[in-house]
């Protein structure tokens, strides 16, 4: 799931009388915020496309180097890998 856009709106909500001396009177505005988050869900197809060119999120890259890791991956894994791994190599990508 990835993040398609975001809203940010204000407005004025629970508006009351607000009663002063001297026979003065006025409008208390409690000022709010809404916020729309709207999600997508992107192919595999996809994914892989944004992969090979060096536009993964940094989240990707932890999850990346644990699984590297875990599975005791040798040096040329690593460094056939080193695009997704590193923020320099997702930026040569990217460039």
């Amino acid at each position: 799931m990835y993040v398609k856009t975001i809203t940010v709106g204000g407005y004025f909500a629970n508006k009351r009388p607000d009663i002063k001396g001297r026979g003065r009177t006025g409008i208390i505005r409690k000022p709010m915020s809404n916020m729309r988050v709207v999600m997508e869900e992107k192919t595999d197809v996809d994914f892989y496309k944004m992969m090979l060119k060096g536009e993964t999120p940094v989240g990707l890259s932890t999850v990346l180097r644990k699984v590297v890791y875990q599975n005791k991956g040798d040096f040329e894994h690593i460094r056939h890998q080193s695009h997704l791994l590193t923020s320099k190599g997702r930026y040569y990508r990217k460039v």
